[in-house]
């Protein structure tokens, strides 16, 4: 099974995956106790996770067989990835985390307009005097 799958695949690929991986936790626990960098952490790595997934993508395929531009050698090459169990992983996995990525934006976005929306709430109804509040 050495020499299987390209290195430029493999490494690219495994070693981005667990860049990703290792630094998921200390991310989540950012964001879990709203530490003040929480907000650009967060997002950051969920881009880094996301072009994680699209170079995987596109390091499998130019390494498959039959891709003329792509780079392989005649002894290895992506063709692992299309048996079991390994179909599982760019068939099942790779949409599953893409997707997760593109929901972290989602949340992000959709908190920050809500937190935007009631921060000019505030503002217009203090604004008006009938809060009580010094202007």
């Amino acid at each position: 099974m050495f020499d299987a799958i390209t290195s430029a695949f493999a490494l690219t690929a495994g070693w981005g995956d667990v860049l990703i991986g290792v630094t998921a936790l200390p991310v989540a626990y950012l964001a879990a106790i709203k530490a003040p960098a929480w907000r650009t952490s967060t997002p950051v790595w969920s881009a880094l996770g996301f072009i994680d997934l699209v170079l995987a993508v596109a390091l499998g395929v130019a390494s498959s067989p039959g891709i003329p531009f792509g780079f392989r050698r005649p002894s290895a090459h992506s063709g692992l990835m299309t048996t079991l169990p390994w179909i599982l992983i760019p068939c099942f996995n790779v949409p599953l985390l893409a997707h997760l990525h593109l929901l972290i934006f989602q949340r992000l976005w959709l908190s920050s307009a809500v937190n935007a929306g009631s921060l000019s709430e505030k503002r217009t109804h203090c604004s008006v005097g009938s809060c009580g509040h010094r202007q």
